[in-house]
């Protein structure tokens, strides 16, 4: 009988409208693969994950830290990601082991032609043609990404241009 209740369980689970997710084929694919979601191998034990149909979205905060100040050669070791949630901390760590999240958002804003250094150039060459300040183009990325969080991976976008002002990677500009 135990050898039945495997293969009874992920039937069942298949056909379960509460346990599917819509997936990318590379989520599924090149991450998930054979990983249940709600279960750690490695602590062997379960764990939540975020469920996809919940009404309420969870607030997930993106910090960013930047190692190094030359974004011409930046590299995946030089970012630092700090991604929390007051109130589903447990599920965003199973997002990020589950789906490579912090080595996909690294990639993202590493990207030559619509990451980092266009980021980065952007607010110098918007600054330049505008007459306006670093801080004022920063001020209105930051408006714009609390508006629409997934347009132009804002949410990314965002992080990583905080962490350039920490730096100081604007004032040598102006």
């Amino acid at each position: 009988m135990t050898t039945i209740f495997p293969k009874v369980f992920i039937l069942i689970n298949s056909i379960n409208f509460k346990n599917l997710a819509p997936m990318c084929h590379k989520c599924n694919s090149s991450y998930k693969t054979t990983n249940d979601p709600l279960y750690d191998k490695m602590q062997k034990k379960g764990r939540k994950a975020f469920y996809s149909y919940m009404s309420e979205q969870p607030n997930i905060k993106i910090e960013l830290q930047l190692k190094n100040n030359d974004i011409e050669q930046l590299a995946p070791d030089d970012i630092k990601f700090v991604i929390s949630s007051e109130t589903h901390n447990e599920e965003v760590q199973t997002w990020m082991e589950l789906f490579g999240i912090e080595e996909r958002y690294k990639a993202k804003c590493l990207h030559k032609t619509d990451g980092s250094k266009y980021w980065y150039t952007q607010i110098i060459d918007e600054c330049q043609n505008l007459g306006i300040t670093p801080e004022q183009m920063l001020d209105n990325i930051k408006k714009t990404a609390e508006k629409d969080p997934y347009a132009d991976v804002n949410f990314l976008r965002k992080p990583f241009l905080e962490a350039c002002e920490k730096l100081g990677l604007f004032i040598n500009y102006f």
